[in-house]
């Protein structure tokens, strides 16, 4: 949910600058390198204090990790693309590389309640078509609500309701 939060609040952000001071945006990309590298730097102190927690290794966990280290990857190679970089693609790309990604871990673990959230996510990337290139952020801050907060959420919620049982 760390990256779920971080990138909605960042996208927030973003279009609040556009909104509001459309004349001050030089320094969104540095806002950007800044929130993925708090992001990383989070995210490996959380690792690194959580790894003696999993005691199971399966398939399924290690499967679903190799896709989100794919996704990471996908989204470097999309950032240095001299096709994208610079550009308002980049938000509908690292978009559609996340909800495929979305996808695969859904299918995996079965979340069956969660396939309605990945569609949702779907409709929002069909809305970088239709929309001014403005309100992109706001695209991606509702598909991180809808494909990372929301299952965050409730994966935490039955996990609180099993841990008793």
């Amino acid at each position: 949910m760390l990256w779920g939060y971080l990138i909605t609040l960042a996208s927030l952000f973003h279009f609040c600058i556009l909104m509001f001071t459309p004349d001050k945006t030089s320094f969104i990309g540095y806002f950007w390198i800044a929130t993925t590298i708090i992001g990383f730097i989070i995210s490996f102190y959380m690792g690194y204090k959580d790894r003696k927690k999993a005691l199971v290794k399966t398939i399924a966990s290690t499967l679903n990790t190799k896709i989100w280290m794919g996704f990471g990857v996908c989204v470097v190679l999309i950032l240095f693309s001299p096709i994208i970089q610079n550009n308002w693609l980049v938000y509908p790309a690292i978009s559609t590389v996340y909800i495929y990604a979305l996808y695969l871990s859904v299918a995996i673990y079965r979340f069956k309640e969660m396939r309605s959230l990945v569609l949702i996510c779907l409709i929002c990337l069909l809305l970088y078509s239709y929309l001014p290139f403005l309100y992109y952020p706001l695209v991606m801050a509702a598909i991180m609500f809808f494909g990372n907060i929301m299952p965050g959420h409730i994966i935490r919620s039955k996990t609180k309701k099993n841990k008793y049982v």
